[in-house]
């Protein structure tokens, strides 16, 4: 069987995007325009000029925080659901049953960001601990040999994360159900998953050493029009970027799921 393709998965997932781009603008859109609303609420009704009590402020502040997570989740679910049904030419907005599949996306996420600090924490201590050494009376240990360290646990780190990935696709379908289900699918994978990873955010990486290297050579007046429309173009391509990588885990998804099914 033909190893799954890197460029083929992104290229996939810009096809996906381009058919359907009303659908996934609005489910893209609906977080901000749900933040927009909550930061109005909380402008209209948190105590001005000393009327009422700072307890009620921040009690209603981390209620409509919690608010903005439920509702963002819920987004996010919406929007991994219908790009999943949408690659089986079904598309379907609102899972079902809807409140039973919301319940299980929020425990998902959940251990998705427990594994995160978990695998943040592997790579973060040991390079506080060379610091720490590097820093202390005598040390042996050059400044730049962390650097190389720092790039692999990086790297590591995100191979590890993209292999748990599919399950966000799959749990939105009810199909995955555990961490164990979505590293076991994504066997064998890994690097390609990054591969794919970086080959989408590059160029992210390329805007951003352009703006760097073009920032330095010219003068201040050219230099503050160059910001403005780097400021533009960047917030437009990490938009149109970080919609792409959500769909690229649910192309990833249902191309090892039919590769698992067909074994």
């Amino acid at each position: 069987m033909n190893k799954i393709s890197p460029v083929s998965v992104v290229a996939e997932a810009f096809r996906l995007l381009w058919r359907r781009k009303l659908a996934f603008l609005g489910l893209a859109l609906l977080p901000v325009l749900i933040i927009a609303v909550l930061v109005v609420l909380v402008a209209s009704v948190l105590p001005l000029d000393g009327v009422g009590t700072e307890g009620d402020s921040e009690i209603l502040l981390k209620v409509l925080i919690l608010a903005a997570y439920l509702m963002g989740t819920f987004a996010l679910m919406l929007l991994m659901h219908y790009s999943t049904t949408a690659m089986r030419n079904m598309p379907k907005l609102l899972p079902s049953p809807l409140l039973k599949r919301f319940r299980s996306f929020l425990w998902m996420g959940v251990r998705i960001c427990s594994i995160s600090f978990l695998v943040t924490g592997c790579y973060v201590l040991p390079i506080v601990i060379a610091m720490w050494l590097i820093g202390s009376e005598g040390s042996v240990i050059p400044p730049l040999m962390l650097m190389p360290l720092v790039f692999i646990a990086i790297l590591a780190s995100l191979i590890l994360l993209l292999r748990f990935s599919p399950l966000v696709p799959g749990v939105s379908v009810g199909e995955l159900h555990s961490l164990a289900q979505a590293w076991r699918l994504s066997k064998g994978h890994g690097i390609r998953m990054l591969l794919s990873f970086l080959l989408l955010y590059l160029p992210v990486i390329v805007l951003f050493f352009v703006y760097t290297g073009v920032i330095g050579i010219v003068d201040v007046t050219v230099a503050s029009s160059f910001t403005d429309a780097y400021a533009v173009l960047g917030s437009l391509l990490s938009f149109v970027v970080s919609l792409v990588h959500l769909l690229t885990i649910v192309v990833w998804y249902e191309k090892l799921r039919l590769r698992h099914e067909a074994v």
